[in-house]
């Protein structure tokens, strides 16, 4: 136990230094202490994260990667060949079927939603240092998370030039993304993977690429592969759309983003021709599928269970369920779902959220040139697409909000990019009735 500790608080400090020195973490608008307090605060979400899982919901998926990478860790010392070829998936893999077949979580036909191997294998390597203590595992998933939070804040500080307090508390401080996504699972990693991605890009935009960023972000989209490719793939046309828009500003940003889409969704309906494996209505319908007979075997999962829109594997009814999929996603959770005192907490969070995205609408000024904005359409765009898969695949409330959570800084952005542009407008109003 002593071991334990020693080791979890070495790391913590190590971590709190590291943050304190290096120029990445102190963005304008950051300051050195500034950025340890956030890096504290998501420490507190991934220990609150996982205190929760622990203590009331029987440990959930974060218990069940932690107990699996100890199993992968323990090969090291008396197999360290097999214990790398399990970290690697290289060399030959038959004589390990029998140890793969007892990690929960190893074997699954949902690769192109995540896949928890990568989990395990990371949480592994950081077990080596901590002598199987759950928290210490924690610090290394939260300093991951806040890593790419850091990354998503340099980039959205790039594209807005007022209210920096405001977006640490967009970009870092919401609720359900502090908890949701700080703690042992794929939501940290995710964002890492997100966040770093666009900081990357968005340096590459405004420095030029060089070798060293162009070797980051083939490894980042990797990593990305790996964790969730479904939100990688989501984000692409945006992002071509955002680069295009940066390195010409005589295109219209809405007449882009919707080009970008169009041409990424017939791609999509070429791939599935070309490949039924990869046919997008099939993975879409199955995930939903496969949702429900989850659901419908685990009780406590069933208590909040959402009746979704329904939909056949095939993009016309796909596309038509597609306005009530974005809007139960938005609204949710709802009074109807608030049975527990966290159902409450994410209730109350939501209807601020819908509250101050309705006041940011009474805000708008020259619609066309709001409409201009790359980083404003990215975010609506972002939103909606992810916003939809999750309203057509994730009947379970609490699955939903989890999923919801890594976007919730994406939803946020749009209101708070209308009301600067307002605050700048009005400005600029000013001084010209004060010229005349």
């Amino acid at each position: 136990m002593f071991i334990q500790i020693f080791c979890s608080l070495v790391l913590f400090i190590a971590l709190i230094f590291f943050v304190m020195k290096c120029g990445f973490f102190h963005p304008k608008g950051i300051s050195p202490v500034t950025s340890i307090i956030l890096f504290l605060a998501k420490c507190a979400g991934g220990f609150a994260m996982g205190f929760y899982y622990l203590n009331y919901a029987a440990g959930g998926d974060t218990l069940l990667f932690f107990k699996q990478s100890q199993l992968v860790t323990d090969l090291l010392f008396h197999d360290p060949v097999s214990y790398f070829k399990v970290l690697t998936g290289l060399g030959d893999q038959t004589k390990l079927s029998v140890f793969y077949e007892s990690l929960m979580g190893w074997y699954t036909n949902d690769s192109l939603f995540n896949d928890s191997r990568t989990v395990i294998r990371l949480s592994s390597i950081f077990g080596i240092f901590s002598f199987g203590n759950y928290y210490f595992n924690v610090i290394c998933f939260s300093f991951l998370a806040f890593t790419g939070t850091m990354g998503l804040y340099r980039f959205f500080s790039m594209n807005i030039e007022r209210n920096f307090s405001i977006l640490i508390a967009v970009v870092f401080l919401i609720p359900s993304c502090l908890f949701w996504t700080s703690g042992l699972g794929k939501e940290a990693l995710a964002l890492f993977a997100l966040g770093m991605l666009l900081e990357l890009v968005n340096r590459s935009l405004f420095e030029g690429l060089n070798k060293s960023r162009v070797t980051l972000i083939i490894v980042i989209l990797y990593f990305f592969i790996l964790i969730k490719i479904f939100l990688l793939l989501l984000l692409l046309p945006a992002i071509i759309a955002y680069v295009i828009l940066n390195k010409s500003s005589r295109y219209n940003a809405l007449t882009v983003f919707a080009i970008c889409h169009f041409v990424f969704f017939v791609l999509m309906i070429f791939a599935g021709s070309v490949n039924p494996e990869l046919d997008a209505t099939e993975l879409i319908y199955k995930k939903r599928y496969d949702f429900e007979a989850f659901s419908k075997t685990v009780p406590a999962d069933t208590k909040s269970y959402l009746n979704l829109p329904e939909f056949t594997p095939d993009y016309k009814s796909i596309i038509t369920a597609t306005p009530a999929a974005f809007f139960t996603t938005l609204i949710h959770p709802w009074f109807s779902d608030a049975k527990k005192t966290e159902s409450w907490m994410q209730l109350i969070e939501n209807i601020v959220i819908i509250s101050i995205i309705l006041f940011s609408f009474l805000k708008i000024k020259r619609v066309n040139e709001l409409l201009n904005k790359s980083v404003l359409i990215f975010c609506i765009s972002y939103v909606i697409t992810n916003f939809v898969l999750i309203g057509l695949t994730s009947p379970v409330l609490g699955a939903m909000v989890r999923y919801k959570a890594l976007i919730l800084p994406f939803l946020l952005m749009i209101p708070l990019i209308i009301i600067s542009h307002s605050g700048q407008q009005n400005k600029i109003d000013t001084f010209e009735k004060q010229a005349t």
